[in-house]
């Protein structure tokens, strides 16, 4: 992200756990494809609401995070694990 004031980030990416879920935003965070997007979403809600962090709605994050499951979806996810474990013998 940017060069915005880490403690405003902090607080928003609290927000983030609080509003999807502390799970969800585990598996948000630990995959690249998905962090990406959703940082990258993230990012434009703040540039939208003047520099921000604060100011993201809570409509912008859900929008971050449709992006994020477009990009990497958890059941794709599951599939490539499962083949990836048990079925490329």
């Amino acid at each position: 992200m940017s060069n915005y004031n880490p403690a405003e980030l902090d607080a928003l990416f609290v927000r983030c756990q609080n509003l999807l879920g502390p799970e969800t935003f585990e598996r948000v965070v630990s995959s690249p494809p998905r962090w990406s997007g959703f940082a990258t979403g993230l990012e434009a809600a703040i540039k939208n609401n003047g520099g921000v962090p604060a100011k993201v709605s809570d409509a912008q994050i859900e929008g971050a995070f449709t992006v994020a499951v477009e990009i990497w979806p958890f059941e794709l996810e599951a599939f490539a694990s499962d083949y990836l474990n048990d079925g490329a013998s």
